[in-house]
């Protein structure tokens, strides 16, 4: 992996795409995840992400990390299985992450939002993830 915000991202496809309960909501039986789409077309259902935070300490390398993961779908009710499902696996998940680039401390959910319409033709739920986790290589100097 080539950072930490990586070896997060990593993480999260791994256990939401490796979930037999996200897998059949997919035709298929293949979970669609894209990161930060920009201007291009997605099959729907799909599930997007982007991810922002900071580091929380100026000593230790710590991190405050916050992923957005988007669920979108033509039917209202498989978006909120997908949000669902995703809850239950990534709160307070002890997530693994690949390669040495450090550790996951803290996972959980701190929010989520139905962003659906009734007459809509997409719909969409959010949520939002925080992680805090450390990073082991890099070494921070302190003044």
């Amino acid at each position: 992996m080539a950072d930490l915000r990586s070896a997060l991202r990593t993480s999260i496809i791994v256990l939401l795409a490796g979930d037999a309960t996200m897998q059949a909501l997919f035709p298929g039986g293949i979970v669609n995840i894209s990161y930060r789409p920009t201007r291009k077309p997605l099959t729907l259902p799909v599930i997007t992400m982007f991810d922002f935070g900071d580091r929380a300490d100026d000593v230790v390398p710590l991190w405050d990390r916050n992923h957005q993961l988007d669920f979108w779908s033509v039917d209202l009710n498989v978006s909120e299985q997908m949000g669902q499902r995703a809850i239950e696996l990534l709160d307070h998940a002890a997530l693994t992450l690949p390669g040495d680039e450090g550790l996951a401390a803290r996972v959980h959910v701190v929010s989520d939002l139905d962003a659906t319409q009734e007459d809509a033709d997409l719909s969409r739920k959010t949520i939002r993830v925080r992680i805090l986790a450390y990073d082991f290589n890099k070494t921070y100097t302190v003044n």
